[in-house]
């Protein structure tokens, strides 16, 4: 994973609202103490998000130079569309190594286990041409694809608060070409629910 974020990705990724800076610019020429900058830090994390935006054509993310990297994206794109987000589940085996690992707390390793968990949450249904979710960005280097989307969650805190995060998935492919370990940031599920699961069916239908 440290690997995977710290080194230069291969990316294929169409921002909707790409913004550009430069880190710093706006201090030129100011003198500002450590106080100063960390109120300044604070007051803009509590109160100047600017919220995560979906990429415009998910399909351009896909593209790659290096033939393996771009089947590999593919992969992780059909198997989202296909098997997580239309509930075929049965075709499975098609992406999924059978030895399957899971590094999600909430759900234990091998492909027979997905299958027999995802078999009571999802019914198959038609299957779409994108994946449902808001796509961020598909992104592969070596062996390793992720995905991240925007994902709406409620503040347990302050429960009236509805706030959009960066989720990420990241997929790890077999020398057979098959998906066989999962990452993804998630902490204990409250209630038997992921983190924005009440959210779940604006984009998933």
């Amino acid at each position: 994973m440290r690997a995977l974020l710290a080194r230069g990705f291969e990316r294929v990724s169409e921002r909707a609202s790409p913004r550009a800076f430069t880190s710093g610019e706006h201090l030129k020429g100011t003198r500002i103490g450590l106080p100063g900058l960390m109120l300044a830090s604070l007051f803009a994390t509590a109160h100047a998000q600017e919220p995560p935006v979906p990429a415009r054509d998910q399909l351009a993310m896909l593209e790659s130079p290096d033939p393996k990297l771009a089947r590999n994206k593919k992969l992780v794109f059909d198997f989202w569309r296909i098997v997580y987000e239309g509930g075929h589940v049965d075709r499975a085996p098609e992406f999924m190594a059978e030895g399957y690992i899971q590094h999600n707390p909430n759900v234990k390793s091998g492909r027979a286990t997905f299958m027999e968990l995802f078999r009571k949450q999802r019914p198959p249904r038609p299957i779409a041409p994108l994946m449902k979710m808001p796509v961020i960005s598909i992104i592969a280097e070596r062996d390793l694809v992720m995905v991240s989307h925007v994902r709406k969650v409620r503040d347990r805190a302050n429960p009236d608060r509805v706030y959009a995060i960066t989720w990420f998935d990241v997929f790890r492919i077999d020398d057979q070409g098959l998906i066989a370990e999962h990452w993804d940031p998630s902490e204990m599920w409250v209630d038997g629910k992921p983190p924005g699961a009440e959210f779940f069916h604006e984009w998933d239908r």
